[in-house]
């Protein structure tokens, strides 16, 4: 009876260890895959800043060459 109350008892603690470990690692991936969904979010905002600044890059462009232009043909 003691023998079977200690495997008993043993196989529990195996198991809440592993447990456990396992909650500590799902732990960890979950902050790995929210650091990873972070950094797209900022990249994602880089991007889009970066066609924001080139979109109005090319209109300041496009009028400085209608102006330019209208300059030539008033000359």
């Amino acid at each position: 009876m003691t023998y079977l109350k200690f495997i008993i008892i043993t196989l529990i603690t195996f198991l809440s260890f592993g447990l456990s470990l396992q909650a500590r690692s799902t732990n960890k991936l979950a902050k790995i895959i929210s650091n990873q969904g972070n950094i797209s979010i900022t990249e994602a905002n880089k991007s889009k800043n970066s066609g924001t600044n080139n979109s109005q890059f090319s209109a300041e462009g496009a009028l400085l060459s209608t102006r330019g232009a209208k300059s030539g043909l008033q000359v």
